[in-house]
């Protein structure tokens, strides 16, 4: 179920909501399993002349790397402010606890914590380039010990797009 409502020409909120149904089939010795949950994304948006914020929540399925379903909470923000007529900054994050799916035999129950700092650079109205950096840091509840992991990495990206119009 999707629903969009706008409160003022400002502010406005989004939401999907709705259920999921998983099976999962191993060709190894683990037993096939199946089950149900939820899944949902709720977004605040407030907007300006020369910014936007964007705070959320998202309650999904992913899949670790051992190939068993993990469930994910996650609270998001987004926000985006122009400096100038070209340059922008924003400033993204996440707030996520993976917890093993229900029947898993995946003993992954984590924390972890995203701040990423931008500034971007508009070339043209539909390309920019961006300077970016990403710290992370991953609490394992599982580990007796040495469990936070942390990664600092800076990027330069470019983005290209098509006109809305072509």
């Amino acid at each position: 179920m999707i629903w969009n409502h706008i409160f003022t020409e400002t502010i406005s909120i989004f939401s999907d909501l709705g259920v999921r149904y998983t099976e999962q089939t191993f060709k190894d010795t683990r037993t096939d399993r199946d089950n149900w949950n939820a899944i949902a994304n709720i977004r605040l948006r407030k907007r300006g002349e020369t910014g936007v914020v964007d705070v959320g929540l998202r309650q999904n399925i992913q899949t670790a790397s051992t190939g068993e379903t993990v469930n994910v909470s996650r609270l998001y923000w987004f926000a985006r402010q122009a400096l100038t007529e070209r340059v922008q900054f924003e400033l993204s994050g996440d707030f996520y606890i993976t917890r093993e799916d229900a029947d898993s035999f995946l003993d992954s129950d984590s924390t972890y914590f995203d701040i990423i700092p931008t500034l971007r650079y508009l070339l043209t109205e539909n390309h920019s380039v961006r300077l970016a950096y990403n710290y992370t840091i991953d609490h394992d509840r599982t580990l007796d010990s040495d469990r936070d992991k942390q990664r600092n990495r800076i990027w330069i990206m470019f983005d290209f797009g098509f006109p809305g119009k072509w």
